[in-house]
């Protein structure tokens, strides 16, 4: 893999991105906690409990089981959205580096 040479947002100095990193990469993986203000725009809607009337174990194990899958998919999507949006904030108003 070809290295790239990028500034880094720490020393504001080139350097050389050995692993392939480009400087959007990087401000995505040094991104800080997600705020509570930020949304992600997930839109899948939440599941409804069709079955909350229902005395069936199975059926509420079933549904249990959905409503995790759907909220680790949300979590998950609001985490990558968070650290995306940030890179792309980062690199949109950084001062140039005084190289």
């Amino acid at each position: 893999m070809m290295s790239e040479t990028i500034i880094c947002p720490v020393c504001h100095t080139q350097c050389q991105s050995k692993d392939g990193m480009t400087l959007r990469e990087y401000f995505a993986a040094h991104a800080p906690r997600e705020p509570s203000w930020f949304d992600s725009g997930y839109d899948v809607p939440e599941p409804i409990n069709a079955v909350s009337g229902s005395t069936s174990h199975k059926d509420r194990a079933e549904f249990a089981a959905t409503m995790k899958k759907w909220k680790a998919e949300r979590d998950a999507h609001q985490f990558f959205a968070w650290r995306w949006h940030y890179a792309d904030m980062m690199i949109t108003t950084k001062e140039p580096a005084d190289v």
